[in-house]
């Protein structure tokens, strides 16, 4: 559980960091891209890890959506 929390916060502080750098230089696109699509690609990791392992963020039994 410890390697998706890291996974899931370097993905979110590659994503702050995107908008951050951004709005005191402006990035080429394919920079802002990269790190855009990075830290998405590393949160979805993160998420389908957790959801695999049959943990939830909020240890709660989830019931069917039907």
């Amino acid at each position: 559980m410890k390697k998706e929390r890291i996974l899931l916060a370097i993905g979110l502080l590659l994503v702050t960091a995107h908008y951050l750098i951004n709005s005191f230089y402006p990035l080429p696109d394919f920079f802002s891209g990269f790190l855009i699509g990075t830290g998405l690609g590393l949160e979805i990791i993160a998420i389908v890890r957790i959801r695999g392992k049959g943990g939830t963020i909020c240890n709660k039994k989830q019931e069917p959506i039907i």
